[in-house]
């Protein structure tokens, strides 16, 4: 179906694989992010008329994909099959620059260790840390997806570094390594 000159299809297609990555970090396993994906096309096909006039086009989609993952989480936590669940949440592998077998296997470890680390965080540092150190997103864009001021952002996610930081100090990890992932 064609509206104005593009079609859905067109306008989804440059912020498809990033809101999937998104999902797939919020949600931590293929299944589940799919699902969050399909919820989200079937969320924005009626507004795909309005979607040609947004400005921060994916800012705008990660936050209806961050909405709609509250709502599934919210679900879930009122659903009896919460209590059977165990919570395996992983993000997904950093790409590595390295070139040697060792080198790779060495950065493989520390990022499971920080990947285990992070997901220790509750939902909410869980998510800021997500989406503004390993998505990139800025605290004006945060604000918007999370609608949340931009004061409450900046103090949340000094918390949540914080935390990550606390959290970091006690794994035994390489002084540099260690140095390098808690800038910020």
């Amino acid at each position: 179906m064609r509206f104005g000159k593009k079609t859905f299809e067109t306008i989804l297609q440059p912020h498809i694989k990033h809101l999937y990555r998104v999902a797939y970090r919020l949600c931590g396993n293929t299944p589940d992010s799919e699902d969050l994906i399909q919820e989200l096309l079937i969320k924005l096909y009626p507004q795909r008329n309005e979607m040609q006039s947004i400005e921060y086009l994916r800012a705008w989609m990660v936050r209806v994909l961050y909405h709609l993952y509250l709502d599934i989480k919210r679900r879930e936590q009122r659903s009896p099959m919460a209590w059977l669940d165990n919570d395996e949440t992983k993000l997904d592998r950093l790409t590595s620059n390295n070139t040697t077998p060792e080198a790779l296997a060495e950065e493989t470890s520390s990022q499971q260790q920080l990947i285990n680390i992070v997901n220790t965080l509750n939902d909410d540092q869980r998510v800021l840390i997500i989406l503004s150190d390993i998505e990139g997103y800025t605290l004006k864009e945060l604000a918007n997806i999370l609608d949340i001021p931009i004061g409450t952002i900046k103090s949340r996610l000094s918390r949540a570094r914080s935390q990550l930081r606390t959290l970091l100090s006690r794994e035994p990890y390489q002084q540099n390594y260690h140095a390098n992932i808690t800038k910020g």
